[in-house]
């Protein structure tokens, strides 16, 4: 068995019953569709578009980009799609069309001329919305590019047994804690690093961040709760040392309760 190189996640957050998921909002778009009538067809309106910005916040939380220093509570919509296209997200092109839609019944006071219609675009957000969940990460990024010989978990993916490799030739490891709010780094070129995530860039969130959001073609990640993940980080920096061009650790296995 080789090394490899997980993303370990926070826990997946248990919402409050105040909160309105973007599946619940599609859920009632369904509902007002099955009443029909013009206040059906609106309504259902609404909630579609509800439903996909409601997705675009979620995909975003996933992340550590609300956290930079250049994010905006307000930024509008253009550019929240703009930040998704840059994390590779797909057909983000359904959120302007709904929403231009959308707008024209709020601020015109026109509803699409057909049901069929609007069962078109609650299909089409469906299928988004679907496709954006099994092929993402179910809770937002902490700790990425970990070397690892070997890894125990139990059937929620939370470790149990982390096995290091005795030998890496590079590390660049990244871990958010959201605490402290500050971004941890150790790397080849230096011992350990940290910045205060309100002074980061988001394109240094992206560049950092992007390729381990999604799990299409990659493990599952795996999960730890704040308390382990701040163990698994400094055990591996207090036992790992350089000698020529690569980096031994002299204590490779770690077990968590």
């Amino acid at each position: 068995m080789g090394i490899k190189f997980i993303t370990i996640c926070y826990p997946i957050n248990i919402c409050s019953n105040k909160v309105v998921l973007s599946q619940e909002f599609l859920s009632w778009a369904k509902s007002d569709l099955k009443g029909g009538g013009r206040r059906g067809m609106g309504n259902a309106l609404s909630n579609i578009k509800k439903s996909i910005h409601s997705r675009i916040d979620e995909i975003l939380n996933l992340s550590h980009i609300i956290c930079s220093k250049d994010w905006d509570s307000r930024v509008s919509t253009d550019k929240k799609v703009g930040i998704l296209k840059k994390l590779d997200i797909e057909h983000t092109s359904i959120v302007r069309i709904i929403t231009k839609i959308r707008n024209v019944y709020e601020h015109q006071y026109t509803l699409p001329s057909d049901l069929t219609d609007i069962k078109a675009y609650y299909e089409t957000t469906e299928l988004w919305l679907n496709h954006s969940t099994k092929s993402l990460i179910k809770s937002r990024l902490a700790l990425i590019n970990l070397p690892v010989y070997s890894v125990e978990c139990d059937s929620d993916r939370f470790i149990k047994v982390i096995e290091f490799p005795l030998y890496v030739d590079r590390v660049n490891i990244i871990y958010f804690r959201e605490n402290k709010k500050i971004v941890s780094k150790l790397t080849k070129d230096e011992r350990e690093g940290y910045e205060k995530m309100k002074d980061v860039e988001i394109a240094t969130f992206i560049q950092w961040e992007k390729k381990h959001l999604k799990t299409l073609h990659q493990t599952e990640p795996y999960y730890l709760t704040p308390r382990n993940l701040t163990k698994v980080f400094n055990t591996y920096k207090k036992s790992l040392y350089k000698v020529n061009l690569g980096f031994y650790l002299d204590n490779p296995r770690i077990e968590l309760t």
